[in-house]
């Protein structure tokens, strides 16, 4: 009940994809809920941890908002401050060593869960702003060419299965006149 067709986006954790925000597909909420949480209404340059759940660990980086947004209670929002670029903390947070902290931090029985006493123990290196703006940026490239590849590997791979199925339905001639 609580969710509405037009309103500030609430963000669950299946909308954190592949280190994009699908906000197309994200519920949307009443301003009163929206406004009762201010500490998780999002801002550019956050970055989002999925901290409970199946998806312990996976995390986004919130280049842009198309509007008021806010995220469920599965999913921390990691602020960085004047001394920390969001790009660079998001691929910290990426990386092996972080992941593998998050791995042995997992607690709960059932669910997996992440504790933010936990995050506050994560330590990453801090180099100057503008080296880790150069980082994300190289790494944010990298990640875009190979989202490319990836789209240019599926399409091909589309077009030889319907040249397959044109095969071995149709036969190499569709025209008599050529068999």
């Amino acid at each position: 009940e609580e969710y509405v067709d037009d309103g500030p986006i609430f963000l669950a954790t299946p909308n954190l994809r592949g280190g994009r925000i699908d906000f197309d597909s994200a519920n949307h909420i009443t301003q009163w809920r929206f406004d009762e949480s201010p500490e998780i209404q999002l801002r550019e340059n956050d970055v989002l941890l999925v901290k409970d759940g199946s998806t312990l660990g996976i995390s986004s980086f919130v280049r842009w908002l198309p509007g008021p947004s806010t995220v469920n209670g599965s999913i921390a929002v990691i602020r960085p401050g004047e001394a920390l670029q969001g790009g660079y903390l998001y691929y910290c947070i990426n990386g092996q060593d972080f992941q593998r902290l998050v791995w042995l931090k997992r607690a709960g029985l059932g669910v997996p869960h992440l504790f933010q006493a936990d995050l506050r123990e994560f330590q990453i290196s801090l180099p100057p702003s503008p080296t880790q703006r150069r980082i994300a940026t190289i790494l944010t490239t990298l990640d875009e060419v190979i989202e490319a590849t990836e789209k240019l590997v599926e399409k091909h791979q589309q077009i030889k299965a319907g040249l397959m199925h044109d095969l071995f339905t149709r036969g190499l001639w569709t025209r008599p006149e050529l068999a």
